[in-house]
This record gives C-alpha cells, sequence and structure tokens, in this order.
C-alpha cells in the first residue's frame, strides 16, 4: 500500500551523523516520462488521466491532486525522496551506486538493471492506492484456466482427430506451434479485453459515485 511504500522507504533512508542522507529510501523520476509514472500513482488514487479519445485530461479530479501530493510527500513530508526534479537518466544509475534503495521504473529498463547491479534486488507491482490489484484478478484468472482447458483440449485434438503429419508432412510440428500459439495468443489478449472492461466499469462508477 502506500502506506507501507512511506514505511519501508523510511527504514531504508540513511543519514550520516551530521544527517545529511547517504541513501534515498525511494525515488521516483519527474522528468522525461513524468506523465507516464505519474498515472501509476493517479490510477491506485482511482482516477484516470486522460480519456479514451486522448483529447482531455483530468488534472482537477480530486484522485489525481491526492496522488500529486502523496509524491510531493515523500520529499517534503516524509523525507524519504529526493526534493525537487529528480532525472530519469540517472535514476537507474544512483540505484547502482546504492544512493537510493526502492527506484520506479519500466520494464524496458531491467535488463540494465540486471547487468549493473552488482547486489541482488527484487521488483515488485506498484503499490495499492484506493484501487488495488484484485481489479486484475478476473482477467489473469480467466487467462489461467482458458490457457489450461485450451492446452489439454489442443492437445486431445492433435492426438486423436487431427491430420497434422498427413498434411504438413515434416512441417507438422511448426503448424501445430503455430496454431496452438495463435490460441494462447487470443487467450491473452481476451484475458487483458476482461480487464480493460472492469477497469471501464469502475472508472464510470467512480465518476457517478457509486
Amino acid at each position: 500500500t502506500w502506506a507501507e511504500q512511506v514505511a519501508f522507504a523510511q527504514k531504508l533512508t540513511k543519514r550520516d551523523a551530521a544527517g545529511n542522507v547517504t541513501q534515498w529510501g525511494i525515488q521516483i523520476p519527474s522528468s522525461g516520462f513524468p506523465y507516464w509514472l505519474f498515472q501509476g500513482l493517479s490510477t491506485q488514487a482511482g482516477a484516470i488521466l486522460a480519456n479514451a479519445a486522448g483529447d482531455k485530461t483530468d488534472y482537477a479530479n480530486p484522485a489525481v491532486v491526492e496522488a500529486l501530493q502523496y509524491w510531493v510527500d515523500l520529499a517534503q513530508k516524509h523525507k524519504v525522496h529526493p526534493p525537487g526534479i529528480v532525472e530519469w537518466g540517472t535514476t537507474p544509475r544512483d540505484f547502482f551506486e546504492r544512493k537510493v534503495a526502492m527506484m520506479w521504473t519500466t520494464t524496458g529498463n531491467l535488463t540494465n538493471v540486471r547487468t549493473n547491479a552488482k547486489f541482488p534486488f527484487g521488483v515488485g507491482l506498484l503499490p495499492a492506492g484506493k484501487r488495488r490489484f484484485v481489479s486484475l484478478i478476473p482477467g489473469i484468472l480467466f487467462t489461467l484456466i482458458a490457457w489450461l482447458i485450451g492446452s489439454t483440449v489442443f492437445a486431445a485434438y492433435i492426438d486423436h482427430f487431427s491430420s497434422y503429419v498427413t498434411t504438413y508432412a515434416g512441417l507438422a510440428s511448426i503448424m501445430i506451434a503455430v496454431v496452438f500459439l495463435y490460441i494462447v495468443s487470443a487467450i491473452f489478449i481476451l484475458g487483458g479485453e476482461l480487464n480493460a472492461a472492469i477497469s471501464r466499469y469502475l472508472e464510470a462508477r467512480a465518476r457517478v459515485g457509486g
């Protein structure tokens, strides 16, 4: 949760004898891609920054204001986050040099982190605000169950009813893999669409106060 993130950051923030910070507890970049990362806070607060058409933003939404205040409080109130603008490009380096214990970054940065971090590290989900991970569970469960059922049915089909070997000869194994990947891809897309539909429903309900 947001509160737990603050608590962890307070424990991980280190200061020298003079009170100067030698390691920040958390760091969220605010340059380069601030809108992108800020959505991780605003969405958890229960708000959507931009509409589906992409032609309107909602920074006046109280939930968005709450999310921004939380971010500001990390530095000004809790003193666990660097003050001022935090550079996107230098945040990973700060992590490698142990100037920060927890950082927000993208999955695209993981290769860089794995290559340059000379210490064990972990990856976690973004902390929950008002909106929790539970909103993703329906799509995950659907995908898991559909994948298991689909794999079982497809295997039975291959064993008892198909004629891939007769039709494709030496290419049969390749064709089977292609068809299976097509089925799995469709299942993953449907799972994502289910979560998207739930997200739109929750957003609409929040806007009408329900």
